[in-house]
């Protein structure tokens, strides 16, 4: 198992995954990721992780300390500034190489942080990446590598139109793709959404252009990736969806103001909409409550 690198299933993960494992791949560089989020996991980041982290935080934290108990030394932690011009992402990405270092072993552990840095554009962002790769093999094996990568991304795809099929309810799901992805902290959401045959709109099934000329609509510019992507979401979708549900991280500053201002905007806009918060406490029962609860609402409000 030393000889694997391992990748910890949180934040970054369900952003990039795609990329890192082909380019990794292309660079014969094995690679183990951590197994789904559980409650263990949940707990054993949440033990270790210094009072104030956000729910995400301590679960990477587990993640990582899960892949050091199955005998895993050498970490993939990039360390990310930026992935889109002119924009930042949390600044706990910035600071996540230290912040894992300080909770492994000093000795016999190491970590691999490549520099994600797109705020002076692609090609910048990519020459750091591919320098990176060259510690596994030449400049231009790397570079090899970062083009297969970029081609095993999967693309956003546009389900906006209003044929609804089997679809009673059209719904608008927001909220961090580490939240969105992880079906443990989500409870799950999409799943039973789509079982009680609601369609389900993300954000990443929406080309960035699109999102970036729908939040453009907005007051101010948003400078935070994630949170400008929600609100061209929202911006894009308001008259094609019956309701929007936000899902935000307990102690996330940045959900704290952007989920905010979707309640703000679906009311303005006459579309009802729920805000939920998540944490290590979060129960399945009382998170089915109000997911059922607002679904009634939403039926009910269709049939007047």
């Amino acid at each position: 198992m030393n000889h694997f690198i391992g990748i910890p299933r949180g934040l970054d993960f369900y952003l990039h995954y795609p990329f890192w494992q082909s380019f990794l791949a292309a660079l014969g560089v094995p690679t183990i990721v951590s197994p789904p989020t559980n409650r263990r996991i949940v707990d054993l980041g949440a033990a270790h992780a210094v009072d104030g982290c956000c729910l995400p935080l301590k679960v990477y934290l587990g993640h990582v300390l899960t892949l050091a108990e199955q005998g895993v030394k050498t970490f993939f932690v990039p360390q990310i500034i930026s992935i889109v011009r002119r924009e930042y992402i949390c600044p706990y990405f910035l600071g996540l190489p230290d912040f894992v270092a300080h909770y492994l072993p000093k000795a016999g552990t190491s970590i691999l942080s490549p520099v994600v840095d797109a705020r002076r554009g692609e090609l910048a962002a990519a020459k750091k990446i591919i320098a990176f790769g060259t510690r596994f093999g030449s400049w231009l094996q790397s570079a090899h590598a970062y083009h297969t990568a970029r081609a095993a991304v999967p693309k956003a795809t546009v389900r906006l139109d209003q044929n609804r099929g089997s679809a009673e309810l059209k719904v608008l799901l927001l909220g961090h793709r580490y939240l969105l992805g992880d079906s443990f902290l989500n409870q799950g959401i999409r799943d039973k959404l789509q079982e009680a045959a609601v369609e389900v709109i993300t954000a990443d099934q929406i080309p960035d252009t699109i999102l970036s000329r729908a939040a453009g609509k907005l007051p101010k510019r948003v400078f935070w990736t994630s949170g400008r992507q929600s609100l061209g979401a929202l911006e894009r979708c308001l008259e094609d969806v019956d309701g929007v549900i936000t899902l935000a991280a307990f102690a996330c500053g940045p959900d704290s103001l952007i989920s905010d201002v979707i309640q703000r905007r679906a009311r303005q806009a006459g579309v009802p909409s729920l805000l939920i918060y998540v944490d290590e406490h979060t129960g399945q029962a009382g998170f089915g409550t109000r997911i059922e609860a607002f679904m009634d609402m939403l039926v009910r409000r269709k049939a007047k």
